[in-house]
């Protein structure tokens, strides 16, 4: 029986370097909703820096909404 998912991967090998950081932040009361956005300029201006090495940032990714599970990757 077919898996329902189509799984699909790509080729990194020419990457052996590479490191994807995924961070998360699960919030559940109206405070962690005020830190997690009180933390996002500090973090944009952390990925705006371009250090050594970041290839490319993304913030503000919202992986759910009930509970509120926001977060970014950099890599």
């Amino acid at each position: 029986m077919k898996s329902p998912v189509d799984r699909k991967t790509v080729d990194l090998t020419a990457y052996p370097d590479l490191v994807v950081i995924y961070l998360g932040l699960r919030v559940r009361t109206l405070k962690g909703v005020l830190t997690s956005i009180g933390l996002g300029p500090q973090i944009e201006k952390a990925g705006a820096a371009r250090p050594e090495g970041l290839l490319q940032h993304e913030n503000n990714i919202i992986f759910s909404f009930f509970p509120l599970h926001v977060g970014m990757r950099w890599y």
